[in-house]
């Protein structure tokens, strides 16, 4: 029986005889293997961590056979005090952390793709270390403990804060319930953000640019849906899930606008990421490729994708549209590394450059924290910025008569548009 897991991950088990417990290892993104075991105790799950794998070269962790004694041990460690304070935590509502995570669930009406998250966190990771623990018991240390053994993992810090900030949601929950008395994350130190995690730098394309990369499209079944596509999301800043969720019946020629209301999260349809529909206005360059799109495709009733597969009429699918994607950028000369998601970059950034302001922008990229979109506002026009701060430097020495002499005088500098002039006789 194996555990369904996340592609950083990869989940081995053997099947086991009835009572006997599961052992089973995780390995991670970094190539570190783990066994660990679970069983279960009064019906009540258990399940811990036991230790590393050894590997084919390496005198270092547990063998297989190893793993069976630790967790034949970690099952006989359980006395029969502790089994009966577990049966004793579940009268009073000893909660573990996947037994809040149910609870959480039910009644927070989270986006599919939200709880999904929750749950792979709770799954791969905060359930195996904690096993049986009752969230109420989790202190300060229990969660530095668990930060070191996710950093031993190889994961980034940002990934190790997004499991934390998942626990820290949890825990705050069951304090509201009642299942804890406190919460000791007020107490625990993160791991602190590296520069280039904190701040991740844009990337977008210039127009000349994103005109290479539509340009670029190879001639084939796809090449108007791509062409459109490209030119879409640089100049709407539509999300991938949002691109692929967009119906015909959403372009509203007439007034020039885009109404965003769909998105697709791994396969499934949802609503955008801020839970809020939005229009994004139809620019004549956008207008046209989607009517040459309308003209060639199928596909072109109201109910049907934009951006159809020419073959299957479902949206395109994610693989080979990224595939095309890269070769597009490829034959255009251009990086490609550089995202799709770059592309809605693309949008926020042409916009400051444009002179277009900070709530506008915000409006139309559907940013629901208006700090996410004040980072593209660092590329706002400043043309005249430099000759203002030199016009106020250009007041000449007080220190020279009239400010009209001396060697080099500052406000010499930004005459004639800001060039340096001579200051010879």
């Amino acid at each position: 029986m194996s555990i369904d897991q996340p592609t950083c991950l990869r989940t081995t088990s053997a099947r086991r005889s009835y009572g006997t417990g599961q052992l089973y290892t995780r390995t991670s993104a970094a190539g570190i293997e783990s066994w660990y075991g679970k069983w279960r105790v009064d019906g009540r799950r258990v399940n811990r961590l036991l230790g590393a794998r050894r590997g084919p070269r390496t005198p270092d962790g547990m063998t297989s056979k190893q793993a069976e004694v630790a967790l034949r041990d970690a099952m006989a460690a359980l006395t029969a005090t502790e089994i009966e304070r577990l049966a004793q935590d579940k009268l009073r509502g000893g909660k573990t952390i996947s037994e809040v995570l149910d609870a959480y669930l039910l009644v927070r009406d989270l986006k599919e793709s939200t709880a999904t998250d929750y749950a792979m966190h709770v799954r791969v990771h905060l359930d195996p270390f904690f096993g049986d623990k009752a969230v109420r018991d989790i202190a300060a240390a229990d969660v530095e403990r668990l930060i070191a053994h996710l950093t031993g993992l190889g994961l980034k810090v940002k990934t190790v804060r997004t499991y934390i900030t998942t626990l820290s949601t949890l825990i705050t929950y069951a304090v509201r319930k009642g299942w804890a008395r406190t919460s000791p994350m007020p107490a625990v130190d993160l791991p602190p953000l590296r520069d280039h995690e904190a701040i991740e730098p844009l990337r977008f394309l210039r127009v000349h640019e994103v005109n290479d990369l539509v340009e670029a499209v190879p001639d084939g079944p796809y090449h108007q849906v791509d062409r459109a596509l490209y030119l879409t999301a640089a100049m709407t800043g539509l999300r991938q899930g949002e691109l692929r969720g967009l119906r015909w019946e959403a372009v509203d020629w007439t007034a020039q606008r885009v109404l965003v209301q769909r998105n697709i999260v791994r396969g499934k349809e949802t609503s955008p990421k801020s839970r809020k529909a939005r229009s994004v206005p139809l620019a004549p360059q956008v207008a046209g490729e989607l009517e040459a799109l309308r003209r060639e495709t199928a596909w072109n009733r109201t109910t049907d994708p934009v951006f159809a597969d020419p073959q299957t009429g479902a949206p395109v699918a994610r693989t080979p549209m990224m595939q095309r994607y890269r070769k597009a950028l490829a034959g255009a000369g251009l990086d490609v590394a550089f995202r799709m998601h770059d592309l809605r970059h693309t949008m926020g950034t042409s916009l400051a450059m444009a002179g277009i302001d900070v709530v506008t922008i915000q409006a139309y990229l559907g940013h629901s924290d208006l700090a996410t979109t004040r980072r593209y506002m660092h590329y706002a026009p400043a043309a005249d910025e430099a000759a203002r701060i030199g016009a106020a430097f250009a007041i000449g020495d007080p220190r020279v008569p009239n400010g009209t002499s001396g060697p080099n005088p500052v406000w010499a500098i930004v005459k004639n548009s800001g060039q340096p002039q001579s200051t010879s006789p």
